[in-house]
């Protein structure tokens, strides 16, 4: 049985409202036809030619991404581009496309908050309250009893697939931790409390500089490794909201570092 892509879209407006999202981003809505329907539904972090022809296997009308393929406005739609040439697959193939970014990163349900979980990290919140406040990305929690850096580092690599965290920094016990999924690098800085450590997916070397001259102890996940695992939730939830739909995480979506 097709589901209106209007109720999907509602449902996600609940997970994730759109007006969560930050100012310079874009969710939504971002290539088909909102009066569209759906049986099948595949759910990856990027999108790329692979993951339309992954769609297209499973016969999936809509595809739900977390960073958006249409990013910045485009001025010319050529089909000869990476994003031209997906955006004119998606057509030919009559698949939707809806991304859902900052405004899951955000959500209670979301990018941050799952991946808090996964660490089994306790009284989870924002570090922020203030929604205009950039830092409601980064997500608090502790353990009651501490963990070495050893026992989170194995716990989140055997969970996320991957195979080491990068470190900067010497955390040894480990009872607070705050998580930036994706490029958290520009906001560890704004990190005023003190935290044992701060996991994020992302960081340039002079933010990695600076971190350390602070005397903060990072983990370095990857992008990939530090929002993978939203989708999955997402997943979950939506089955439950949506039993009768064909729900799909990619596996075409994977790390681009080798």
């Amino acid at each position: 049985m097709s589901i209106p892509l209007t109720e999907i879209f509602a449902y996600m407006e609940e997970i994730a409202p759109a007006s969560s999202a930050l100012g310079w981003d874009n969710v939504g809505l971002q290539v088909g036809d909102p009066g569209g329907a759906a049986k099948s539904i595949l759910l990856a972090l990027d999108m790329s030619p692979k993951v339309v022809e992954e769609a297209e296997e499973m016969g999936a009308e809509l595809i739900i991404t977390h960073h958006p393929l249409i990013f910045r406005p485009l001025s010319s739609i050529n089909f000869n581009a990476v994003e031209g040439s997906i955006v004119r697959h998606l057509i030919q193939s009559n698949i939707t496309l809806f991304s859902a970014h900052t405004n899951l990163d955000r959500s209670d349900e979301g990018t941050g908050v799952t991946l808090a979980k996964m660490l089994e990290l306790q009284d989870i919140g924002h570090y922020s309250d203030d929604p205009a406040n950039e830092l409601n990305l980064a997500i608090t929690g502790r353990y009651e009893t501490p963990r070495t850096f050893r026992e989170l580092s194995d716990l989140f690599c055997r969970k996320a697939g991957c195979n080491h965290l990068r470190v900067i920094g010497h955390p040894e016990k480990i009872s607070s931790v705050v998580v930036i999924p994706g490029s958290g690098g520009s906001l560890i800085s704004k990190i005023r409390k003190q935290f044992d450590l701060i996991l994020t997916g992302e960081i340039s070397y002079h933010e990695a500089l600076s971190a350390l001259y602070q005397g903060k102890s990072v983990a370095v996940a990857g992008h990939y490794y530090s929002e993978k695992p939203v989708m999955h939730h997402l997943k979950n939830l939506m089955e439950e909201r949506f039993p009768n739909l064909n729900l799909k995480v990619s596996d075409k979506d994977g790390e681009p570092f080798r």
